[in-house]
């Protein structure tokens, strides 16, 4: 089927193609007896986040994919993930694996590699995939869906520079956002007290002594108000990745029963909430304040504390680093469930906290993490746009 488009002032001849039409897929080859292995795991969106040496007679039989500069790699297993790779390396030893189709252009490589990425070939893949797991699709079956393309060689490379200047510009964002989460995370190793320690590695000029140790139960009460009236209907979720959210905004429903809350403790804004369940993300589960400025309800199997007298901006970075993790550990247990930390109010509230003598550091620590939050939050939210308007374009050049 043919189709005349409208692009740069010209018109534009796209032709509907199969996939084997422009390009071999999976040819053949014969590996190096050493050479640089890309799994599964080593192709993060469009970057290959890192690669391993292997040695032919040790390394994984599904290690046979050899790269020759201008093949795409596309990820054939749980394929809406987009992880695909174009290999732009001069390199002769790197080696995929067979959970990719590995895809040879015979038409500006950039520009096919555009079009695979687009979510209306995304679209035809997940149509063909089987599994319910791990969906895949059949490099044979792969090689006959149909592509629209543009017959035109120079609008392929106008295309094509297009939209590799525009993943410049998301690599950029995508690293300078990465980078602040670096710094956080030296940040809060480094500018409070660790293991055995009584000072920071680094602290603000003009401060000196030691940190003091002062109870968890010395600065707060425990938040024991129910929602007895059903008064209030917004459930809050606190989240590991998130913090506290409102379960509606997040899961786009109530994940709880909005009928039967009156058991639910309620949580004002600025209130401390502990969640028992423990992940990669929160070891020990997380602890979160109540920053979105309302009030909410939580499951009874929360924690609920409130802060008086204290930085509570400082006590809430506190809570993002891991000091207070080996006190939870110690005195906590998962028993028979490994998703969840079982510790008593009393234990609970035994809690150490160190913080600085002086309440200037405290404001001068909690508003320097307050600024970082700030500018990643920043860095995100443009990541995220950035990355909606190219999916728009995609859809709008190749649907």
């Amino acid at each position: 089927m043919k189709q005349v488009l409208s692009f740069s002032n010209r018109d534009l001849l796209y032709e509907d193609r199969k996939l084997s039409e422009v390009a071999l897929i999976n040819p053949s080859s014969t590996v190096p007896s050493e050479f640089e292995y890309v799994d599964l795991e080593s192709v993060s969106g469009t970057e290959m986040i890192r690669h391993r040496l292997e040695r032919k007679e040790t390394a994984p039989s599904r290690a046979q994919r050899l790269a020759k500069r201008g093949d795409i790699f596309y990820q054939t297993v749980r394929p809406y993930q987009k992880n695909n790779y174009f290999f732009d390396m001069d390199e002769d030893n790197y080696v995929f694996s067979t959970g990719y189709a590995q895809i040879r252009p015979q038409i500006n490589g950039k520009y096919l590699f555009t079009l695979l990425q687009s979510d209306a070939f995304l679209g035809q893949v997940l149509d063909y995939c089987a599994g319910t797991s791990f969906p895949a699709i059949n490099p044979s079956i792969l090689s006959n869906l149909l592509i629209r393309v543009c017959t035109n060689q120079r609008e392929q490379e106008l295309i094509a520079n297009f939209f590799v200047y525009y993943d410049n510009i998301i690599s950029t964002a995508s690293s300078r956002l990465a980078s602040l989460k670096q710094v956080k995370e030296a940040s809060l190793q480094a500018m409070f007290p660790q293991k055995g320690e009584t000072v920071p590695k680094i602290r603000f000029k003009g401060f000196e002594g030691e940190w003091e140790e002062v109870k968890l139960k010395d600065i707060s009460t425990k938040v024991i108000e129910k929602n007895r009236l059903n008064n209030i209907s917004i459930t809050l979720t606190n989240s590991a990745e998130y913090g506290i959210i409102n379960q509606r905004d997040f899961f786009d429903h109530d994940v709880s029963n909005t009928d039967n809350v009156s058991g639910y403790f309620i949580v004002q804004p600025n209130d401390f909430v502990y969640n028992p369940r423990i992940s990669t993300l929160a070891p020990v589960g997380p602890i979160n304040m109540n920053k979105l400025g309302y009030a909410g309800v939580v499951s009874p199997l929360y924690y609920v504390f409130r802060v008086t007298g204290f930085n509570k901006s400082f006590l809430d970075i506190y809570f993002h680093t891991n000091v207070w993790h080996k006190f939870m550990k110690d005195n906590g247990n998962t028993g028979a469930r490994f998703d969840r930390l079982s510790i008593s109010n009393e234990l609970f509230y035994e809690m150490p906290i160190y913080c600085p003598r002086d309440e200037n550091e405290q404001q001068q620590i909690a508003s320097y993490f307050t600024s970082l939050d700030k500018q990643i939050t920043f860095q995100t939210q443009r990541l995220e746009k950035l990355r909606q308007i190219k999916a728009a374009c995609l859809d709008k050049m190749f649907v």
